[in-house]
């Protein structure tokens, strides 16, 4: 029937053709290329990479990376390529695999929901991948192994969050290759939810930028949340309902600053911030900080600039 051929369908990526583009229809189930309505599937029926090339839909409504579709090093040696933007407009699971961000950002658009499991987003030319007003990134697990990592030189990874994205128990976020700058912008909200969460610069020389014109919030249970190696600015509203915010410097040599603007707030409800570690050049900013709450401030080795 005619109304059959435009209902939306699940493609499982099968690398069959003899190139490795998305619009080339051998490369996909039952030899037809996905439409921007339905649902493609990357998984052990093909490890091949894939580059996603102009002439594919531009938006997809949903994407499935499974475990099964990634490599056996740290850096994944199976990826998907942009080279154009794609927005997904319903949701994508991603449990495997790495995406490159070459010729255009990855948009998680409005109302549309990111579980993300593992893989990674290796960036370059300063492309980015973006959370769009009304979308919802869960973070959930310790397999997640970064942003931008890569074994070759990449650009940071930017992530502008104008949405929502929850980080839930034992999950880790780090920083590799160039870095990573996370952006929550005016109106978007960073959740930390659970207990044994880090985000995570490895190495002194790596860097991994949070600035926050919206809103942190570390809530859940009461323990510890670690920042480690990396560079905080605030200026917008920075929660700790319980527990251990730990803002954690890189060593000797390195640097870095923790930062409350004027006009922002920190607001401590029984929490904690520690900050801790700072080696030369780095620094706490307390410019027109107003700290609310019976929660603790703790700043140690830290030599405070103004």
């Amino acid at each position: 029937a005619l109304e059959d051929r435009w209902a939306p369908a699940v493609r499982f990526w099968d690398g069959g053709g003899a190139d490795a583009l998305a619009s080339n229809p051998l490369n996909w189930s039952d030899d037809t290329a996905p439409t921007a309505q339905d649902t493609i599937v990357f998984n052990a029926t093909s490890t091949k990479s894939i580059t996603v090339d102009s002439a594919f839909p531009a938006t997809i409504a949903n994407l499935r990376i499974e475990s099964g579709y990634d490599g056996t090093n740290t850096v994944p040696t199976t990826s998907l390529t942009l080279h154009r933007p794609l927005t997904i407009t319903n949701s994508f699971i991603q449990a495997g695999g790495a995406i490159e961000l070459t010729f255009g950002n990855f948009t998680i658009g409005s109302g549309a929901d990111f579980e993300w499991l593992a893989g990674k987003f290796i960036a370059r030319y300063n492309n980015e991948l973006v959370i769009s007003s009304g979308a919802t990134v869960n973070v959930r697990t310790a397999a997640l192994h970064g942003l931008g990592i890569s074994s070759a030189p990449v650009d940071p990874v930017i992530l502008n969050n104008f949405g929502t994205i929850n980080i839930h128990d034992n999950a880790t976020v780090a920083a590799g290759g160039s870095g990573a700058t996370l952006y929550v912008r005016q109106g978007g909200q960073l959740n930390f939810l659970g207990s044994g969460i880090a985000l995570d610069a490895p190495a002194a020389f790596f860097s991994f930028v949070i600035d926050n014109q919206g809103t942190i919030t570390k809530s859940g249970l009461d323990a510890d949340i670690l920042l480690r190696n990396v560079h905080v600015t605030n200026i917008g509203t920075l929660n700790v309902n319980n527990g251990n915010l730990r803002i954690q410097g890189r060593g000797v040599g390195q640097g870095n600053v923790a930062t409350i603007a004027a006009g922002a707030a920190l607001t401590l409800e029984g929490g904690i911030v520690d900050v801790s570690g700072f080696g030369p050049g780095g620094g706490f900013d307390l410019n027109g900080l107003q700290v609310t709450g019976a929660g603790t401030l703790a700043i140690d080795g830290v030599s405070p600039s103004t």
